[in-house]
């Protein structure tokens, strides 16, 4: 664009000043009795060096953080939108795993409409809740929480829908209605010059909920139930698993 100057990243900006810096510490230090230690001098640069790489290590990765909430939102908020139009209770988010082997947890990435609830806080072991039987099984699954029972794509099912989940836990989610849950998988290319494509790894979930009484059956009549599992989830699901691989 004619008459724009295009300013250094703020990341190269506060690099270069450290820079600086290091390059001028031996003539500061030169000048004091600390130069009769040539080690001292040499630490310090190498410090200030490190803490430059540090400094632009952190800039790009909030950057990298920033632009993976840019594109999910562009597909999560027109959706949740949407579905407040028919429900205004629903709400949609997104869990991926973290932590170490055996003590990996899925835990919030991002939400939609969640405000302040009680569960904003809540985190799950792989095989706990709705999301949970996705998780494990790799396919979708609901949770009738009204009627305390859930069932996936394969056509298991059965009572507590929130297995495996302490007390505390079912404490945080009494108020909802309804949870679907849609696992979201890495990509990865096949083959050496293959097209990009979900793989069996699961790396999180996409979870929408409601508190809305009668919640399965409305989305049921309204043909929401169906357009869900069979389109919009495994959309936002796909979106997700691009972003997050």
């Amino acid at each position: 664009m004619e008459g724009f100057v295009r300013l250094p990243a703020a990341s190269t900006l506060v690099a270069s000043g450290i820079t600086g810096i290091a390059s001028s510490l031996p003539v500061i230090l030169a000048a004091s009795q600390v130069a009769a230690h040539p080690w001292f001098c040499g630490g310090a640069v190498f410090l200030c060096a490190s803490a430059a790489g540090c400094v632009v290590g952190e800039w790009n990765a909030t950057y990298a953080r920033e632009r993976q909430r840019f594109l999910i939102d562009q597909f999560f908020e027109p959706e949740i939108d949407s579905l407040r139009q028919f429900d205004s209770t629903a709400r949609l988010n997104i869990m991926r795993v973290s932590g170490l082997p055996g003590l990996r947890r899925l835990r919030f990435f991002r939400t939609y409409r969640m405000g302040d609830g009680g569960d904003a806080v809540l985190t799950l072991k792989l095989n706990q809740g709705v999301a949970g039987v996705a998780f494990e099984a790799g396919h979708w699954a609901v949770g009738d929480m009204e009627a305390d029972s859930w069932r996936d794509a394969r056509g298991n099912g059965g009572p507590d829908a929130c297995r495996h989940m302490t007390q505390d836990q079912r404490d945080l989610v009494r108020e909802l209605t309804l949870v679907y849950s849609y696992p979201i998988r890495r990509l990865a290319r096949q083959g050496s010059a293959g097209d990009v494509r979900p793989v069996d790894d699961v790396i999180g979930v996409v979870n929408l909920d409601s508190r809305q009484e009668s919640a399965l059956g409305k989305y049921t009549k309204e043909g929401l139930h169906k357009a869900l599992l069979e389109a919009r989830l495994p959309q936002l699901a796909l979106v997700a698993g691009y972003v997050l691989t």
